[in-house]
Parts: C-alpha cells; structure tokens; sequence
C-alpha cells in the first residue's frame, strides 16, 4: 500500500512538473496587451521581413542583406541564442561576403504598451556591438499604427512574412545616452482600438424616486413607532403607531367623499313652497 501510494504521488509530482514547463516555456498566456487592442493575431505567428544596408545593423558603406525574424510573448529558436525574440541573420555584414546572426531583442513577458494611438512592443535589452569599434546596449521597438485594411494572418507552419501592406519602416539609431534602438514602424489592424458598446445608464423617473421615498417612510414609521409603542408597554393591536386614526380613515374618507360630491347639490327647504 505505501509503495503504491509513494508511486501515485511521484507520478503527480512529475505531471505537474510537466505541465508547468508547458505553461513556462511557450507562448506567454498572460500576454494580452493594451485593453481595447486584439494584439493576439501578433502572438501567433513567427514573423519576417528583409531589409538591407544599416537596417541590418551593418557598418556604413555597406551593402549587405538581412532576413530579420521576430516573434512576440515567447522565444525564438534561432543561431540569435535560447532568450531572444527578435533575430537578424544577416549576408556581407562587415564587406567580406561573411554571414552573422544577431541578436536584437531579448524575450519579455509582456511587451506590448500604448504610447499615445501607438501600440508598442518593447523587446529586451541586449549588448551590441554594431561596428568594429563601438559597443551599445540594444533595445528594439515594434511601433504599431492603426490601419483596419491591414491583417496579419500566420500560416500555421513555419514563418510568415510580414504583409507589404503593413508599410513596414525599420530604422537604426544611436541615442544621445549612448543607448542604441532598432525602431519597426508598421500598420496593424489589431492597433485600432476596439469600440466596446457601453451598457445603457438607467435613470431613476420622478415617480419611481417618490414611490421609493414613501414605502422607505412607511417602512420607517411602522418600524419606529411599533418599537415605540411596545417599549411604553402596549399590547395588541395598540402597538400599530396611531391605531385609532386608521381604524377611523376609511370612515373620514367616506366623509370626505360624501362631502365633495354633495357640495353643489341644492338641499331641499324644511318649509314647503307656498
């Protein structure tokens, strides 16, 4: 018995282990980006694009061809390393026809922000060295714009290329700070903001407040008086708050009906006419 049950938990031990590797090492299930954006067609996808010269991180005066691979909330298996997320594997990087991947962006749980109407994913920081003299710490940014004619649609295996109609701008820059940053311009169906219906906003009519007021106020004055009366010592149907007075209404309201209607009514002399 106690074999079978040391085997039982070691088998959840080992489930458990197993399934919280799946969770950590896919796709982030937390990352949602800004609320009202459907950044999801981004997370499924391994996305590339080309580009040349200084966009691939070359020295000036350089002719050289990239492939540039980007994927959002998980990581990318690439020559780049086991951490990063955006990768640019690039052709006659130094002039010599020599061939070099490199590592642009590192995985970040949730990158995605707004900065204004603009959808930003921000990549982690990695070390560069972007020329054969100059060191910077790399950070790259997908900057999104709002565009609804332009979807980006994944095939469900291997990469896809970024739609030409996203107008995609890469830029490569070096901060005043001494920091680098690899800007990506590109329009994106998923940075419009979604317009969510708001729920209707129900008013209270003048006769609906007055309704509430009064069965409150009879509530309070049945309450009160009741207590009232009982704590004075009344039994019976002497504890209702002015007994007397609604035992009499419906008799003075009778009255009172009678006295209206027979106000205008001649009354007949107790004299008869001569």
């Amino acid at each position: 018995m106690k074999s079978s049950t040391t085997s039982l938990i070691g088998k959840c031990v080992i489930w458990t282990l197993s399934v919280c590797f799946l969770v950590t090492d896919g796709a982030d299930i937390r990352c949602n980006g800004p609320l009202g954006y459907d950044v999801k067609p981004l997370t499924q996808g391994v996305w590339t694009f080309k580009a040349v010269n200084q966009s691939c991180l070359s020295g000036p005066n350089i002719n050289a061809t990239c492939n540039i691979t980007l994927v959002f909330c998980s990581k990318i298996s690439t020559k780049c390393g086991e951490s990063s997320s955006a990768c640019v594997e690039a052709f006659n990087y130094t002039g010599k026809n020599d061939s070099r991947s490199i590592s642009i962006g590192n995985y970040a749980q949730e990158p995605f922000s707004l900065t204004g109407t603009v959808v930003t994913a921000t990549f982690g920081m990695v070390p560069l060295k972007y020329n054969a003299t100059t060191d910077c710490n790399l950070t790259t940014v997908v900057e999104l714009n709002c565009n609804r004619q332009v979807e980006w649609k994944s095939n469900s295996n291997g990469t896809t290329a970024i739609p030409k109609s996203a107008n995609l701008v890469p830029k490569f820059e070096r901060k005043p700070t001494g920091e680098c940053q690899y800007t990506i311009k590109a329009d994106f169906a998923g940075a419009c903001i979604t317009i969510v219906p708001s729920l209707p906003v129900t008013e209270l009519s003048a006769g609906t407040v007055l309704i509430i007021i009064f069965f409150v106020s009879i509530s309070i004055y049945c309450i009160f008086g009741c207590t009232c009366n009982f704590v004075r010592g009344y039994k019976g149907q002497e504890i209702v708050p002015h007994f007397q007075f609604w035992v009499d209404l419906p008799v003075l309201v009778a009255d009172g009906i009678l006295f209206t209607f027979s106000c205008c009514r001649r009354e007949p002399s107790a004299y008869d006419s001569i």
